[in-house]
């Protein structure tokens, strides 16, 4: 597989890399997995003005707003594609805003992202796509590589699909190989850009559903950008849940009773809201409101 993708992407043959270092995190366990202080960003207008939140460990925040609210440049920030203008971003303790490129590795092997619309490569077997991550990693061996890859198809229902194109998927279909994608390195941390974005009602609960599987089952820490108001609430009160020998989802009505998911609405770049998926459904904030109207 390792050549076959190489070969494909026009990649020229190079050593496998030694191991990184992985950059020292939190000593305290309490301690948040993401941190971001006052941070602030401009291009060509203010992108983002003072933004500060805390992810915890296993827990889930769900970003909300807008079209150009600046949600998406947030998992940027994380993942060391941009640098902010002024404040602080910490990554499991790695300060990644005042990062090199070639120090960021180690962070990034942390982290899992599923973006919008899937992002695979065309020219890749579903198979193909899925193993990228770790045959660009070169430590580990072509049979390890597929025992990984079956088991992450596996998991989003899509194992026998291995040999197939993307081209020969359905939206939804696509967006799960996605998922697999970004699990098959197992991430400490993983981010969602719009994953349901597209997708009909039926095809989003079952991306919802593998967040949720993915939080609960692996006690994965998450983010989630999305401004489909459904998928968010879906995440925040949906739990696996062990039934006749598997888990199943299960979905709670009484928002005052759900944790771990926090919610975070950003407008025009400024955090309006920071709480529980409850205190935003009873927020009289007029903006608030008509949002979620």
């Amino acid at each position: 597989m390792r050549e076959t993708i190489r070969a494909i992407l026009g990649l020229t043959p190079r050593p496998a890399p030694a191991p990184p270092e992985p950059p020292p995190g939190p000593q305290d366990p309490d301690e948040p997995v993401i941190s971001f202080r006052d941070v602030h960003l401009s291009f060509d207008r203010p992108i983002l003005q003072g933004v500060s939140f805390d992810l915890a460990p296993g827990t889930t925040k769900v970003i909300l707003g807008g079209s150009g609210s600046g949600k998406t440049t947030i998992l940027r920030l994380i993942l060391g594609l941009l640098k902010p203008d002024a404040g602080s971003i910490h990554v499991d303790g790695a300060d990644v805003g005042h990062m090199v490129e070639e120090d960021l590795r180690p962070v990034r092997l942390k982290l899992g992202m599923v973006f919008q619309e899937g992002a695979l490569f065309d020219s890749l077997t579903v198979g193909e796509n899925v193993g990228y991550r770790l045959v660009e990693d070169g430590n580990v061996s072509e049979a390890d590589i597929e025992a990984r890859v079956r088991e992450m198809l596996g998991f989003v229902g899509l194992e026998t699909f291995y040999g197939r194109m993307p081209s020969e998927l359905s939206g939804g279909q696509r967006r799960r190989v996605a998922f697999a994608r970004a699990l098959v390195a197992r991430p400490q941390i993983m981010l969602y850009d719009e994953p349901t974005t597209g997708l009909d009602p039926i095809t989003s609960t079952t991306i919802t559903d593998l967040i949720v599987k993915v939080r609960d089952l692996d006690g994965v820490t998450s983010i989630l950008v999305t401004h489909q108001l459904r998928d968010a609430f879906n995440v925040a009160r949906t739990f696996m849940a062990r039934e006749n020998g598997q888990f199943l989802p299960k979905v709670v009505e009484d928002l005052s009773t759900l944790e771990g998911t926090e919610f975070m609405m950003l407008r025009q770049g400024v955090v309006e809201f920071k709480g529980t998926p409850h205190e935003l459904k009873t927020s009289e904030d007029p903006y608030l409101r008509e949002f979620l109207s």
